[in-house]
């Protein structure tokens, strides 16, 4: 069985904006993330990002926008001996999608569907991996599927359309420290 580091993206892989990250060109790498995942990898773990990207069910962009983010960040941590080897994302809003998209599913977190599918297809051992988020639904996800979720010490938490956020600022070598010990002693 695999070892998985679970990772959201906004606001944990690259910088939460004031909105949605869908074009390449906005995509800011919160500092330190690279180092962070290329330890991992090192470590001979499995880097998955489960992502509720909400703003395709809102027709504000598209799957493939999302898929071109996700390569762009693949390639920006490449560069850094890291890679993402999974992304689920969840395209669903149950108040404000269109169409097929305004349902209520099992994919968004915080249910735990895709973190869920993601163990599955990694062949992933839930009691050895860790699940790294900013947001409180990311931790009940964690915790629905029985993995780890990294106890932050948040300083200050923002407001946004998409709810209350922690904000992780940058992954300093003693956070890196810090998360690879406490996943390594699951």
């Amino acid at each position: 069985m695999n070892k998985c580091l679970f990772l959201d993206r906004d606001g944990t892989i690259n910088l939460f904006g004031s909105g949605y990250t869908y074009k390449v060109e906005d995509v800011v790498l919160i500092p330190g993330i690279e180092k962070l995942v290329a330890k991992f990898v090192k470590a001979g773990w499995k880097i998955i990002v489960i992502t509720n990207q909400g703003g395709i069910g809102k027709g504000i962009y598209t799957k493939e926008d999302v898929l071109a983010v996700n390569d762009h960040i693949d390639r920006l941590l490449k560069k850094h001996g890291g890679k993402i080897d999974g992304l689920y994302y969840c395209p669903h809003n149950e108040k404000e999608g269109l169409g097929e998209y305004k349902v209520k599913c099992s994919c968004r977190k915080p249910d735990s569907l895709l973190l869920k599918q993601a163990l599955n297809d990694f062949n992933g051992d839930k009691s050895k991996s860790l699940f790294i988020g900013d947001n409180y639904t990311d931790r009940l996800c964690a915790e629905k599927e029985g993995v780890a979720f990294y106890p932050f010490e948040f300083k200050h938490v923002i407001t946004t359309p998409q709810g209350f956020r922690f904000v992780i600022d940058q992954y300093s070598n003693e956070l890196i420290e810090n998360i690879f010990n406490y996943a390594n002693n699951l």
